[in-house]
């Protein structure tokens, strides 16, 4: 969480759908000061503006909907496979990296029925039209022509979202190397 020392950190090029264990910490004290140091340092050419590699700082900690940009060719071919992007949940207090994107959304409760969406066959066809044979940035995504919902069609898509990330959560709850692992 924010003006903690570690902070998850959402930048794994993984293919999970709808939920992410979020297993990668980042040291995040003093709003990342002493990345931000060790950025200057290493790149001087940057001439000390280090808010070229760490980009939108602003919406760190909110939640959202994140995904991988960065899958190695065999994560893309399963991906064209299932035919499905992996988009997962963008819990509130982590931070997000460029492998990893974030889509930060006005309105958290939008979150969950676009999750829905995002992950459905239909997303998939239109972001192929978009960029073919790749994964999607957050220019295609900002693209996605989305239909006005009810506010009924919204909570079903939401429930369906929201169930899948609870199956996938209490499964991670028997998986040893998960940060939620109780038992077996």
């Amino acid at each position: 969480m924010e003006g903690k020392k570690w902070t998850p950190f959402e930048n794994d090029v993984y293919l999970f759908y709808f939920y992410n264990p979020l297993t990668v910490v980042v040291d995040w004290l003093n709003n990342g000061k002493e990345i931000k140091e060790y950025i200057v340092q290493r790149y001087p050419y940057l001439n000390g503006k280090w808010a070229w590699v760490v980009k939108n700082e602003r919406f760190y900690f909110l939640p959202g909907i994140g995904w991988s940009v960065g899958l190695q060719r065999s994560q893309l071919k399963r991906v064209l496979g299932l035919q499905r992007i992996p988009y997962r949940l963008l819990p509130t207090g982590c931070i997000f990296g460029v492998a990893a994107q974030g889509l930060i959304l006005h309105k958290e409760e939008d979150n969950w029925w676009l999750l829905s969406l995002l992950c459905s066959k239909v997303a998939f066809c239109f972001l192929g039209l978009i960029v073919p044979d790749k994964m999607p940035g957050t220019g295609p995504c900002a693209n996605l022509p989305i239909a006005k919902l009810t506010d009924d069609e919204k909570n079903k898509l939401g429930n369906l979202a929201k169930e899948a990330y609870s199956l996938l959560r209490e499964h991670d709850t028997g998986n040893e190397p998960s940060t939620h692992f109780i038992m077996p």
